[in-house]
């Protein structure tokens, strides 16, 4: 047996994508007509979902862009909404509710990897010469509690309130029953 020599191999499966991709619109169509029962539009949408994952294939095997023709993607995306929008279906069982969330879930992933790769930044390099800044200093903590400066320094009024407080605090007992206590 001769095996084929890599260009061949490679210009068969360029020339197989054009026909899977007529299967796949084909799938797509009849996947999103409106009286299609229940099984049969789950079966569409599953080969939709197939035929978008081996049409990947193909192309990134032969060496074409990964991202598909616009038309293709948006056909891709209107399957994806019509299976969407089926969910809402009252006459869905729950495995075929659930069949159909999956295939729904399958066939976002499948439009999100049909989109053309986004060109990375180039970021520049780091320079290991160049210093780091200095982190920016942290805000003084206020004094102690039993640091006497920290109520000298509160003014006239709050330091007033907070000694009339504190003595307060310290001659009264807690309150029972709406009864104060004096110091004791």
């Amino acid at each position: 047996m001769t095996e084929t020599p890599p260009d061949a191999q490679i210009q068969s499966l360029a020339a197989a994508i054009p026909a899977m991709e007529a299967a796949f619109r084909d799938a797509a169509a009849r996947a999103m007509k409106p009286d299609l029962p229940v099984v049969l539009m789950l079966g569409f949408f599953q080969v939709a979902v197939i035929l978008a994952r081996t049409i990947r294939q193909y192309r990134k095997a032969a060496g074409m862009p990964v991202g598909w023709p616009a038309e293709l993607t948006l056909l891709l995306g209107s399957v994806r909404t019509c299976a969407l929008q089926r969910l809402v279906d009252p006459a869905l069982t729950a495995p075929q509710a659930l069949r159909l969330f999956r295939t729904a879930n399958t066939l976002a992933q499948a439009v999100l990897q049909s989109l053309p790769v986004m060109e990375k930044k180039n970021k520049p390099a780091p320079n290991p010469f160049a210093r780091s800044k200095a982190p920016p200093p942290l805000p003084r903590l206020p004094a102690g509690r039993n640091d006497p400066s920290a109520i000298a320094n509160l003014p006239p009024d709050l330091s007033a309130m907070l000694e009339t407080a504190i003595g307060a605090a310290a001659g009264v007992k807690p309150a029972i029953n709406g009864v104060t206590g004096a110091g004791p």
